[in-house]
């Protein structure tokens, strides 16, 4: 009996086994003797993400990360895709998030089939979504420089209490608030001098407006006037200097 009973636990431990290593497979997107192809694509950067890790096209997985690899500045990653995993010229790529723990996998947007297939020569530039982990990490430094301007803000205020410079801005703001007032009692005392000098210029720019309009036509015949008589004057002091010297001429002749 007790050899039976060692027996049935070592069958179930190799059966959990086994399943744990499937499970691990399946999650993994690793499929036996199946064909595939490798897609190349660029991100900004895949930190979390690591070798292995699924590919997801259309929320189905098609395939595993097989390299991951520093190239100028961004992440290049290498990814095996399953033969049947067909993507369209508006495909899009993205390093997304698997729920709050932010286990990282590749999601691919496969395109719509009218478009015609994916240029695969040439690799893919994709997006990374921060986790919730890469987002704390923001937050945590967006904290830090907040705290050290309150802190350098503070010193500010120390060291002008300590030379009496609040007192200084206090007295500052005091006599802004008093130029407020006198600005505002002078014009409460003359709004009523405003009204009527805005009323006056209303009424001159009325009469002014009346006024061109009535007499305009006059007013463009006496400026065309003044024009010809212009253009004339000009004329004959440009003909004044010839017709003295022919007449200074006649009469030295004479």
């Amino acid at each position: 009996m007790k050899r039976y009973g060692d027996l049935s636990i070592g069958i179930t431990v190799l059966a959990a086994l086994a399943l744990l290593i499937f499970g691990v497979l399946w999650f993994k997107g690793f499929t036996t003797n199946r064909e595939s192809w490798k897609l190349t694509a660029y991100f900004p950067q895949s930190s979390g993400l690591v070798k292995g890790d699924p590919v997801e096209v259309a929320g189905v997985v098609q395939g595993k990360v097989d390299e991951i690899i520093y190239d100028r500045g961004q992440a290049k990653l290498v990814l095996d895709l399953n033969k049947s995993a067909e993507l369209y010229a508006d495909a899009r790529i993205a390093i997304a998030n698997y729920g709050m723990m932010g286990q990282k996998y590749v999601a691919i947007d496969p395109g719509k089939p009218a478009l015609g297939p994916l240029d695969t020569s040439k690799p893919m530039i994709g997006d990374f979504q921060p986790g919730v982990g890469d987002m704390m990490t923001e937050v945590g430094q967006s904290l830090a420089a907040t705290n050290l301007l309150v802190d350098r803000l503070n010193r500010f205020l120390a060291v002008i209490d300590s030379t009496g410079g609040a007192s200084s801005i206090s007295h500052s703001i005091n006599n802004l608030e008093v130029i407020t007032g006198n600005v505002s009692a002078l014009t409460a005392d003359n709004r009523g001098k405003l009204a009527s000098t805005v009323a006056n210029f209303e009424a001159a720019s009325g009469e002014l407006r009346a006024l061109l309009s009535e007499k305009g036509p006059t007013l463009g015949r006496t400026f065309d006037n003044l024009e010809q008589a212009t253009l004339q004057a000009d004329s004959t002091a440009r003909d004044l200097p010839a017709a003295l010297r022919g007449d200074t001429n006649r009469f030295t002749a004479d």
